[in-house]
């Protein structure tokens, strides 16, 4: 549990690298949304200029595992 919450600094150096960026964005909305931490995966997931299938994915279900399914609609 301790890494959600340190989790993003540990891994911002790595979503400088173009390939990666799509893939550490991913992983942190994932992340993030499993530990409950809805408003923290949000600020990742509108942080990047296009979020993909994989990010929305994540954070729909997140919103449907904790309750909040008027926000996932």
């Amino acid at each position: 549990m301790a890494f959600c919450y340190g989790g993003y600094h540990s891994l911002k150096a790595y979503a400088n690298r173009p390939r990666k960026r799509a893939l550490i964005c991913n992983t942190l909305v994932s992340m993030y949304a499993k530990c409950g931490s809805l408003a923290t995966a949000e600020i990742v997931l509108h942080s990047r200029p296009k979020s993909d299938l994989i990010s929305w994915n994540a954070m729909l279900g997140a919103y449907v595992e904790y309750g909040c399914v008027e926000d996932a609609l």
